[in-house]
């Protein structure tokens, strides 16, 4: 059988159906993890992103939030997108991306476990700024990195490998992200986290409906 380029809402629903263990299976044929980011996001026509005024960025951080935490219980399951029914990590910037912004620019391709370590490349992180406004790049400047809620955080495992996780920021301190065996939470950016930051960017008021 080919790989399937994520899992629908409705297949996500009808293989529950089965029980957890079918779910599970599916999710190990298919791969862990959520490197996508980039694909999820291409679009043949890239457009300049307008100035936003700082009454109109808080109102648009404050969806992006919003919508993050009405995804919090969602189960981690690979490859798909479906709040209440699971999600991966990219899987719930995919969605709130839906909500906030509008229809998926492509239909993502499959995607493994270890598809950063297998390519090398940046993949996430390329379509991040190809799509995003970045707000702090490691490794480009000093200080505490500017986290605020709606911030779209990029994290880098390890120095030498790609960015593969991602998470969105619902303050200076908090995120939300979709964790392996334990799907959609709510946590704390501790020591850990921040060391792993490789990335922040924020979504364009351009691109919001």
């Amino acid at each position: 059988m080919p790989a399937k380029a994520g899992i629908s809402c409705q297949e996500l629903m009808s293989l529950q159906v089965q029980g957890p263990g079918f779910r599970r299976g599916d999710e190990q044929a298919h791969g862990g993890g959520a490197g996508r980011w980039a694909i999820a996001l291409q679009r043949k026509n890239h457009r300049q992103h307008e100035p936003m005024s700082m009454s109109r960025r808080n109102e648009l951080n404050a969806r992006i939030v919003a919508e993050a935490r009405a995804w919090i219980g969602t189960p981690y399951v690979h490859q798909a997108s479906c709040r209440g029914a699971g999600c991966d990590c990219l899987g719930l910037i995919r969605g709130v991306w839906r909500a906030v912004i509008g229809p998926e620019p492509e239909s993502p391709p499959p995607y493994t476990p270890d598809w950063a370590e297998r390519s090398g490349e940046e993949t996430m992180l390329a379509a991040a700024h190809r799509h995003l406004v970045p707000v702090w790049l490691a490794g480009q400047g000093g200080g505490e990195p500017p986290i605020a809620p709606g911030h779209v955080l990029l994290f880098r495992y390890r120095p030498h490998l790609p960015a593969k996780h991602a998470g969105i920021a619902t303050g200076p301190e908090m995120m939300i992200h979709a964790q392996e065996g334990v799907g959609v939470v709510e946590v704390p950016l501790t020591g850990w986290w921040r060391r792993h930051l490789a990335a922040i960017f924020a979504i364009p008021h351009s691109e919001a409906r």
